[in-house]
């Protein structure tokens, strides 16, 4: 199936490599999630997986082999330690391990009781692998334990799209917005569904919002020039290209783009 887009039709699966960046999109803006603390004490295991923690910088483990190793320690003086299996998935996670965090998130969820964050970690391991049904099962899932995790909305949605059910993957977009209203990339996602639908007004609000909650969003930029190439604006269309390259989007520095502009 073709559909309109810059330098003409182009495949679906190549329109949302370009405007949903399914990685993370996904996962950029996502925070994991990790297991449920077991006790507070002083014990080597503990100090361990605090030295593991003290790497977490926002929501990525930095450097997270050096993360994973301090979690790997913890793990070897007590076997049963599901929050640091829990915390070495993430960090295997950032370490682009996929299999690895899968393995380990696997293990917590056998230890530790249930936790959505623990569901909502498991869901983007197996959306990185192209597990879309399974991922989607574990959002589902951490929905029924917290039934307002926006981000589990969100990445469900891109986890439809990976199936090509682009109206569930809009609606839980939608429905991620509703709980967090200044979620920027739910708000991105979002408009490359209007954009895919061809409605091209309702896509550039949903960009001019990530946008205000972001500046410095970069693929907002990006997505939002394609709307303007279809919508004939090229100025407009060229402007939101060179801001896109800017902020380092490197698929908006390209020799086509230089071109068209």
């Amino acid at each position: 199936m073709n559909i309109p887009g810059y330098g003409g039709g182009r495949k679906l699966d190549r329109v949302f490599r370009i405007t949903l960046l399914l990685v993370f999109v996904s996962l950029a803006n996502c925070t994991l999630g990790g297991g449920e603390g077991d006790q507070t004490s002083t014990s080597p295991e503990r100090e361990w997986f605090e030295q593991g923690k003290s790497l977490l910088v926002g929501i990525r483990y930095q450097p997270p082999e050096k993360a994973a190793e301090y979690f790997t320690k913890a793990i070897e003086l007590r076997p049963d330690f599901g929050e640091a299996f829990a915390e070495r998935a993430r960090a295997h996670f950032n370490a682009r391990q996929y299999e690895k965090a899968l393995a380990d998130i696997d293990k917590a969820l056998e230890l530790l009781p249930p936790r959505a964050g623990n569901y909502h970690t498991r869901g983007n391991i197996h959306r990185k692998l192209g597990h879309y049904q399974h991922a989607i099962e574990d959002y589902g899932q951490a929905l029924r334990l917290d039934s307002r995790h926006a981000r589990a909305y969100n990445n469900r949605g891109v986890a439809w799209i990976g199936l090509g059910e682009y109206e569930l993957a809009l609606e839980d977009f939608s429905m991620a917005l509703r709980i967090d209203p200044e979620y920027a990339m739910a708000h991105n996602n979002q408009g490359a569904m209007y954009h895919y639908m061809k409605l091209y007004r309702k896509a550039l609000a949903s960009y001019a919002d990530a946008l205000r909650i972001n500046p410095n969003m970069g693929r907002a930029y990006e997505n939002r020039s394609y709307v303007y190439t279809d919508m004939m604006q090229r100025k407009k269309s060229c402007q939101d290209r060179r801001k896109a390259c800017e902020l380092g989007r490197r698929r908006a520095c390209s020799v086509d783009d230089q071109d068209y502009c």
